[in-house]
């Protein structure tokens, strides 16, 4: 603790995530070892995203190698939020009383939502006593969703799309020989054993957080090759933009794909053999929910859900010669990749509101009646986690984009910021970081 302080923590009314729109509510604690005079104390919440993509990237390692000199660097940021609430104006604390100074910062509706180091929210609390070494700062990640009501979304009326049950068949056939020609004019021969067919079956197309999913898989394999991990997967599928790069030209893309959730269907699947799931439970966690159009420029996000198994060679989709292999974020952390076959997948919309009926109540399934979860104290999964720790030289160089001069509050967290950069230490300078989910 700093010499000025035995308390300096800042409370938030409820735990997070936070919908767009919600009113962020709580008190900063404050107890000082001895009588200080304060020119200010404010709290200021920011929200901005920021995005890197290397060219080089998506080029072969020795590629990589021979024009790493060369490659693009492709870069851009947003601000979404800048707001800051005064909460002492000259004034004095005395020493060993404990202050409860509240406060209360709302959230735009059409916010984006978090999502790891792309889009970061935090709410920073300065004691400012006239002197920038003097003063001390604490910045708390804050988690936001963005509020989508899937009532309002197209095709959320009643019969409209989103009602509308799902049934997809995939079907896929056996190559003669691996490595064939890729070209579709030397199709490689089947073996005439028939076809790996998969069928997928849900009772609608838009769910909200917190409702259960239900699902019905079919698989018959009637080729030579054996399925390894035939699972199901609720897949989230995240692309990055940066609008321009370091002395123009065109805008960069690049993806990640993550399995919010996962069921194991079957470890391994003999020629011949089939499998069918009539009754398959995935529950819709906390998640980035896609942004409002015009809302954010770098990042667009979708969910499907996926049939997958691992790779298989020598096994294509009918109408391709190449079939759709990925790389899927998985594990606890979501932080493993995995490579894995895509035997079927269709898109769905994950909102935040369920969807209602013409006369005022969700669907009559007993699945869509469930209430969401309650807002978990450890936060959601990895994609709308806020970095583990975060530098005060970034959250300075994220707001690179103000929508108006700066205030007096951010030049001097500005300032406070630079000086910890040369080595200057604060006071207090502690970043609160949330318990990694398991």
């Amino acid at each position: 603790m700093s010499n000025q302080f035995d308390t300096f923590d800042i409370q938030l009314a409820k735990d997070g995530p936070h919908l767009s729109g919600d009113a962020l509510k709580g008190d900063l604690l404050l107890k000082t070892k001895k009588d200080l005079s304060f020119a200010r104390i404010v709290v200021h919440l920011y929200g901005g995203g920021r995005v890197e993509i290397d060219a080089s990237g998506t080029a072969t390692q020795a590629a990589q190698a021979k024009s790493a000199a060369s490659s693009t660097i492709y870069r851009d940021s947003q601000t979404y939020l800048s707001h800051s609430q005064v909460l002492l104006d000259r004034g004095s604390l005395t020493k060993g009383r404990l202050y409860k100074l509240p406060f209360e910062l709302h959230l735009p509706d059409r916010l984006p939502s978090s999502h790891g180091s792309i889009i970061n929210y935090s709410l920073t609390a300065l004691a400012d006593r006239g002197n920038p070494g003097k003063a001390s700062c604490l910045s708390l990640p804050v988690t936001v969703i963005g509020r989508v009501d899937l009532n309002l979304q197209p095709g959320g009326g009643d019969g409209g799309q989103l009602w509308q049950p799902i049934e997809v068949w995939g079907h896929w056939q056996q190559s003669t020989s691996r490595g064939a020609a890729s070209v579709p004019e030397q199709r490689q021969r089947l073996d005439g054993l028939g076809l790996a067919t998969v069928r997928l079956l849900a009772h609608k197309r838009g769910f909200a957080i917190g409702e259960s999913m239900s699902l019905e898989v079919e698989v018959r394999n009637n080729t030579k090759l054996r399925l390894d991990s035939v699972r199901i997967s609720l897949t989230q599928k995240a692309v990055m933009r940066a609008a321009a790069a370091e002395g123009g030209g065109p805008a960069a893309r690049k993806e990640h794909r993550t399995a919010v959730q996962i069921c194991r269907l079957q470890e391994r699947l003999k020629p011949g053999a089939s499998l069918l799931e009539d009754a398959v439970q995935l529950t819709v966690p906390w998640v980035a929910t896609a942004p409002v159009p015009g809302s954010c420029r770098l990042l667009r996000i979708s969910y499907w859900i996926q049939v997958i198994c691992s790779v298989t060679p020598d096994l294509h989709p009918v109408a391709s010669l190449e079939p759709v292999v990925q790389t899927l974020l998985t594990g606890q952390k979501l932080d493993k990749p995995e490579q894995s076959m895509v035997l079927l997948e269709e898109p769905i919309v994950i909102g935040t509101n369920q969807l209602v009926s013409p006369a005022g109540t969700a669907a009559s399934a007993e699945t869509n009646r469930r209430e969401p979860p309650p807002r978990p104290s450890a936060p959601p999964p990895a994609m709308i986690r806020s970095e583990r720790r975060q530098s005060a030289g970034a959250a300075a160089s994220s707001a690179a984009e103000p929508s108006a001069p700066p205030s007096y509050e951010e030049s001097l967290l500005q300032r406070l910021r630079r000086r910890t950069r040369r080595g200057c230490s604060l006071d207090v300078l502690r970043w609160r970081q949330w318990p990694v989910a398991v």
